[in-house]
């Protein structure tokens, strides 16, 4: 997440949006692969090529997630592969994608990150934070 979080932080959002979604799908793509890495819920599956859209049809398939968890995802999957291969083709809107729609599949990823970090105990994702004297879990 730190290249999303530098388009955001660093660079200007409003002429990067694209990237901030690619880099989040990139993320997730890791987050999956670590985690068929280390559960071996997916057999011998190649997890070192494989996309993001395979890990996730193959945890639909294997019901490892729960249903709001995968369908998350496969929401996610759309616009990553948008930011990944689409050009925009419409005049009268000059970019595919808005600043929002970065926000948006920025904390996308990260919730959605989490969960799957969380089921696989990595410490990251058990953390919590404290923000003027309110319990937050990221």
């Amino acid at each position: 997440m730190q290249y999303a979080r530098s388009e955001i932080d660093v660079l200007d959002i409003r002429l990067h949006p694209r990237h901030v979604i690619h880099y989040s799908g990139m993320h997730l793509e890791a987050v999956m692969r670590l985690f068929v890495t280390k559960t071996k819920l997916m057999g011998k599956l190649r997890f070192s090529k494989s996309t993001l859209g395979k890990l996730a049809h193959e945890a639909k398939e294997r019901n490892i997630f729960d249903r709001v968890l995968i369908n998350s995802l496969f929401n996610f999957i759309v616009l990553f592969n948008k930011a990944k291969h689409e050009v925009n083709l419409y005049d009268e809107r000059p970019r595919l994608f808005t600043v929002e729609d970065a926000i948006v599949c920025y904390f996308a990823a990260r919730i959605i990150g989490k969960t799957v970090l969380a089921k696989i105990g990595y410490p990251l994702s058990l953390a919590t934070y404290e923000i003027n004297n309110e319990l937050f879990v990221f």
